[in-house]
């Protein structure tokens, strides 16, 4: 039995971590700026702060309008795309699109995590 169309669609959030190569973070601002750039698309910036490895993680998100689960999924894979490349999906994507990369199209970073939940609200 297919769910009413109403009931699955939802206002979802991209949730974005970047690791960059930054030791400073003036540097990774730069990065984030670049990364941000890239999906061209109005984000939220959230924190930037040093990573145990002794360089800069960025946080921030973007919003994605309301539409099913199945093409939030699609949305959000092909906007990944434009930074980054030869994504790794875990998780239940029934639930979440939890997805990592470590090929990034953008300079300065070297790791791309995006957590996007079903139904979260904005």
């Amino acid at each position: 039995m297919r769910e009413n169309e109403s009931d699955i669609k939802a206002m979802n959030q991209i949730n974005w971590k970047i690791f960059t190569d930054s030791k400073s973070q003036a540097g990774a601002e730069k990065i984030l700026n670049r990364s941000v750039s890239s999906l061209s698309v109005p984000v939220e910036i959230g924190v930037i702060k040093l990573h145990r490895m002794g360089t800069f993680t960025c946080t921030f998100s973007t919003e994605l309008v309301e539409q099913p689960w199945s093409e939030c999924v699609f949305n959000s894979l092909e906007l990944a795309q434009r930074v980054g490349r030869g994504w790794v999906l875990t998780g239940n994507i029934k639930d979440e699109l939890d997805a990592w990369s470590s090929e990034s199209s953008v300079s300065g970073v070297k790791n791309i995590h995006l957590l996007v939940l079903k139904n979260s609200r904005v």
